[in-house]
């Protein structure tokens, strides 16, 4: 039978250059790679020659990554490989191992080397082996020899450890704070300060500028654009960071000598547009946004109101201009006040699976609205967001739900509540039993009270 090794050159490593991510964080590049060099010599040799030729765009998220190479701050460094003459136990690990790092100007600490041989695995893990021209570049030893990939973008995330507060008050704070004060100065700061320590040969660098804390780049695209698009962030926030960003881009660009390309990128607000124009005015630099705009309408959620409105009215026409009890049925429900699971489920229905998707469900509950005889209605497995909106919706309409079944086919049966107020719509059939049931309890009320039998019943 075929396997990947018995397969030629170049088809097999055509194979294994897809396993190689587009983009890496530049404190752990090497690490979606280990996997590929523990297999098998053949497969490491192709993974060696693919290196040479890997461009992966690096992410920097924190200034601290980018310090001295001979620190402390780097806990995981890369795999490097020895050559088989060094993985035989009966030759000493120190008197050999010592002058090869040396001929390659490679540095250990002698806590990793041992006397008394090396492991007997064919790859042994250094995880203190440092190279002190590393210039924090995903770089290799492998069977001697080195390789090293091209930084073809660095991108370093300017707010990434802001917090939410001082962005989200930004237009309080600036009120309120002393003149020239700036939330979150020390995160442009400290990265002026890593200038030095860049890596020095990207072909082009992008600073992300959006003004968004860590822990909420990870939500929902409509909550993102929500936030970039806020006042707060897109004008007082970014306003007071004009000045320290285009120092920022001049020191940049004095560290590579203008050869390098300098441009903002990430996600802002259109009308944050003088940001951009002030940091190119400011900096000197002829830089431009390679971002996201967000528009207004992008940063508007999906309005269930809006389209319950909208369904209650087209209901109340076909009904004959509102008369009629299904007319005063669908005015119930265009007039119900929707929580804010609701309308945040429904804004994620139609953004990821479409308006007509979201309509769907609200259709099907104004007709279950309309129809008095149906006591409960069961709705086709979907996935789990839409089964999310069918239950928040029967909530805010004073229905109940219920999810049955598992995986794949995992659905949700909505039923009418037995009330008082909606037994003579809803629940014809125990009309006689509820009102028996109020009379006790009116009789026993009247009873407590008076000591004397009940007149109602």
């Amino acid at each position: 039978m075929a396997c990947l090794t018995s397969l030629p050159a170049e088809i097999r490593q055509d194979i294994l250059v897809r396993l190689f991510p587009d983009s890496i964080s530049i404190s752990h590049p090497w690490r979606s790679l280990v996997i590929l060099l523990h297999i098998n010599r053949i497969l490491r040799h192709d993974t060696a020659l693919l290196i040479n030729i890997w461009t992966p765009v690096s992410f920097v998220s924190r200034p601290s990554q980018l310090q001295a190479p001979n620190n402390d701050f780097r806990q995981d460094i890369p795999v490097y490989l020895i050559p088989d003459s060094l993985l035989s136990i009966s030759f000493p690990w120190r008197s050999l191992i010592t002058p090869f790092l040396a001929n390659h100007n490679l540095q250990l600490s002698t806590s990793v080397l041992k006397t008394c041989g090396v492991p007997t695995s064919a790859v042994s893990r250094l995880s203190q082996l440092q190279a002190s021209n590393c210039n924090f570049r995903p770089n290799f030893l492998i069977d001697g020899n080195p390789y090293t990939a091209k930084s073809r973008q660095l991108t370093l995330s300017i707010f990434e450890d802001s917090k939410a507060r001082p962005i989200t008050w930004a237009n309080q704070l600036v009120l309120w704070a002393p003149r020239g004060w700036v939330p979150h100065a020390e995160l442009v700061q400290a990265w002026i300060d890593a200038v030095p320590n860049l890596p020095s040969n990207p072909e082009e660098i992008h600073l992300d500028v959006t003004p968004v804390p860590a822990d909420s780049r990870r939500k929902h695209p409509l909550q993102l654009r929500s936030y970039v698009h806020e006042r707060s962030a897109r004008e007082h926030f970014l306003d007071s960071h004009i000045d320290g960003v285009s120092r920022l881009v001049r020191d940049i660009n004095k560290r590579f000598g203008g050869r390098v390309p300098i441009h903002l990128t990430g996600s802002l607000s259109e009308k944050s547009e003088f940001f951009v124009n002030n940091v190119r005015s400011k900096s000197g630099v002829d830089i431009k946004f390679k971002g996201t705009w967000v528009t207004a309408i992008d940063a508007l959620w999906p309005s269930i109101a809006y389209a319950a409105s909208t369904l209650a009215h087209l209901g109340q026409v076909k009904k004959g201009k509102g008369k009629g009890k299904g007319a005063n049925r669908l005015t119930r429900f265009m007039r119900i006040k929707w929580s804010w699971p609701t309308k945040w489920a429904f804004a994620k229905v139609v953004h990821d699976w479409g308006n007509d998707r979201a309509m769907e469900i609200l259709t099907a509950f104004a007709k279950f609205e309309m129809d008095e005889k149906s006591e409960s209605m069961s709705f086709e497995p979907v996935r789990k967001d839409e089964r999310a909106l069918q239950h928040h919706v029967a909530y805010d309409l004073g229905l109940e739900s219920e999810s049955y079944g598992s995986g794949s086919d995992r659905y949700v049966v909505v039923s009418k509540r037995i009330t008082f107020e909606n037994v003579d719509t809803c629940l014809p059939l125990y009309r006689n039993e509820i009102k028996r049931m109020k009379d006790q309890a009116q009789s026993a009320e009247f009873w407590a009270l008076t000591g004397q039998p009940s007149p109602f019943v």
